[in-house]
């Protein structure tokens, strides 16, 4: 065993200092190649302060060896010193048989800075220079992968899978489950997710996710328990299986894992709004009023939570509190406009006419283009006597309703009035 083998066996064996001392040591008497040798040692065990002075020196003496210049751009990268690696990479020439490497590398410096379609473009030169080659189909797949692009990157997965089912220990059935999952394909994805054998609480989570939405939901339930048996504390899991079990109208088993949820993430908001609507079904008033308060105070921007809540007061005909919540809302800057028209609703009821038509005439910008809405207020216009702001919004509501046999009537009727 020759001395850099020896230091190589002394970093598997954990003794980093006497293997850096050692390598050290042989560099003052290496030969070229022996120094090549240690700093792609160096750079291979993430030395790379230590590579890169003895990179750079032999790169000054050798400054057409292509192996060098690659390496020494590769320590480059990962300093994070782009600009080096660049100006190096660039030296290459295109005749060079290193140079679908180097297209490679200048693809990974253009990506971490943002520069997608020259990225793109060195892959695809590359893999013209080498068609068939399984390493750039790999490149190209976790390029488009990575900026989100999946549809892309899928042929090239398909591509690699034909060969291979793992690349630099990564598997290419979870990649392309992932990219199925996430085009919304998730009947695809469910299929290369079952390829796996895999214990790992976050690939389980995906897993179940992908069964759940191809309608799976007793095979999604069956995966997200096993992550329970894993690890207990993955408290979103429990959500999701609650949640399930509810869709499956067995709610005394949603109840449970909701429930258990909540004493591993007390502070879960989504888990609080599931309980709540979960008590509700069960007509657990207390315990259904107790969890929607408890999500609306962890976060009063929590839209679901907050409208749920909002429905129970007016269930209450408690329309004081609704007014009291909202305003609470508008001094802590919270201007959600499904929130206003429920004040306003409840105003109607207060038969505080005026506030209503304030707050009616805020919502109107967002929702001018919503025929319930339209309608809503048109019909309230009516009632106040404005006529012909009434006709106004019926017309536009019948263009977007155009089947309304009452709301065309009562245009008609509209129509006669003012011409009477």
């Amino acid at each position: 065993m020759n001395p850099i083998e020896q230091a190589i066996q002394l970093l598997e064996n954990q003794k980093v200092e006497e293997a850096l001392s050692k390598l050290k040591k042989l560099q003052q008497t290496a030969s070229t190649d022996e120094l090549l040798t240690i700093a792609a040692v160096y750079s291979q065990w993430g030395f790379l302060q230590e590579a890169e002075p003895l990179l750079h020196k032999l790169h000054e003496q050798f400054p057409k060896e292509t192996e060098v210049t690659v390496l020494l751009a590769e320590v480059y990268i990962e300093l994070e010193q782009d600009e080096q690696a660049l100006h190096l990479l660039e030296e290459v020439p295109s005749t060079d048989e290193a140079y679908p490497q180097v297209l490679l590398q200048l693809a990974d410096v253009y990506q971490a800075q943002g520069l997608f379609e020259v990225a793109e473009m060195k892959l695809l030169e590359a893999k013209e220079l080498v068609a068939g080659e399984i390493i750039l189909d790999f490149a190209l797949a976790e390029f488009y992968f990575s900026i989100g692009s999946y549809q892309q990157s899928i042929p090239f997965y398909e591509s690699i899978l034909k060969k291979e089912k793992e690349i630099a220990q990564v598997s290419i059935y979870e990649r392309l489950a992932e990219a199925q999952a996430s085009i919304g394909e998730y009947e695809e994805a469910f299929k290369m997710y079952e390829e796996v054998d895999s214990s790992d609480v976050d690939f389980l989570f995906k897993q179940g996710f992908a069964a759940y939405k191809s309608k799976r939901l007793e095979v999604s339930i069956h995966i997200w328990k096993k992550i329970i048996e894993l690890d207990p504390h993955y408290a979103v899991v429990y959500y999701y299986i609650a949640k399930t079990y509810q869709e499956l109208h067995m709610l005394r088993e949603a109840e449970e894992y909701v429930l258990q949820g909540l004493e591993y993430d007390e502070y879960n908001k989504n888990l609080h709004y599931l309980a709540a609507i979960i008590f509700n079904e069960v007509q657990k008033f207390d315990q259904r009023n107790e969890h929607i308060q408890t999500a609306v105070e962890l976060d009063h921007e929590y839209t679901e939570a907050v409208l749920f809540y909002l429905h129970l007061l007016e269930e209450d005909e408690d329309f004081e509190g609704i007014i009291e919540f909202v305003n609470q809302l508008e001094k802590e800057n919270i201007e959600e406009p499904l929130y206003i028209l429920e004040r306003a609703r409840a105003y109607i009821h207060l038969e505080d006419f005026h506030q209503a038509r304030q707050d009616y005439d805020q919502v109107y910008v967002h929702f001018k283009n919503d025929s319930p809405f339209l309608k809503e207020y048109s019909f309230f216009l009516i009632e106040e006597g404005e006529t012909h702001h009434a006709l106004e919004l019926l017309e536009h509501y019948l263009v977007l309703e155009p089947l309304d046999e009452e709301a065309a009537d009562m245009i008609d009727r509209l129509k006669d009035n003012i011409d009477d």
